[in-house]
């Protein structure tokens, strides 16, 4: 069978949705065949590739090439939504998923704004989301409200509360915050 290897890992945020219950949100032990990548661990732990941002191997930015060694401990991220991590992250990839927007019914405007640009943006009642908001959640539906109190209940995995009251502001605040600019079709106006 060949040399083994044995490291220490650790899945965060969404990513632990692809992990037995008993791994999620901890530090768990994987057993390897000596040589291998990170891109064979995630393989092995059924994480796809497009879903991860950031590795780290011992605390470092690590590539899906990079082999591991026994006794590493490796932590996997989930791609930010909100977060520019480019400068440490050594995962090439192509145009980032396009984000998917659910809106209180009170962002009508904002919802135009952001359909203008070309985002996948649906308004509906809470209680018509609330009622589907697993499906949601793993088809990785972002909610804009300006309701703390969905925020803070958790029951959304994304959610971006928006601060600006007035719509055009809300429509630059969703594009800076999100760094959106590559992905829409057109300027906002």
């Amino acid at each position: 069978m060949g040399p083994k290897i044995s490291i220490m890992v650790r899945a965060y945020e969404e990513l632990n949705t692809y992990l037995p219950t008993e791994f999620r949100k901890r530090d768990f032990p994987v057993k390897l065949k000596a040589g291998a990548s990170v891109r064979s661990l995630l393989s092995q732990l059924h994480i796809p590739e497009n879903q991860v941002d950031l590795i780290l191997v011992n605390g470092r930015s690590a590539d899906l090439d990079r082999l591991l060694e026994n006794r590493d401990r490796i932590a996997i991220y989930p791609v930010f939504e909100s977060l520019d991590i480019s400068d440490v992250s050594r995962i090439d990839r192509s145009p980032l998923r396009r984000p998917k927007f659910i809106a209180d019914q009170d962002l009508n405007e904002l919802t135009d704004g952001l359909r203008s640009l070309g985002f996948d943006v649906r308004s509906i009642s809470r209680e018509t989301w609330e009622e589907d908001v697993d499906r949601l959640n793993q088809d990785t539906w972002i909610l804009l409200t300006k309701d703390s109190g969905v925020a803070a209940e958790n029951a959304f995995e994304r959610v971006l509360l928006i601060k600006s009251t007035d719509p055009k502001d809300q429509l630059k605040e969703v594009v800076e915050r999100l760094d959106l600019q590559s992905a829409m079709i057109s300027p906002p106006s």
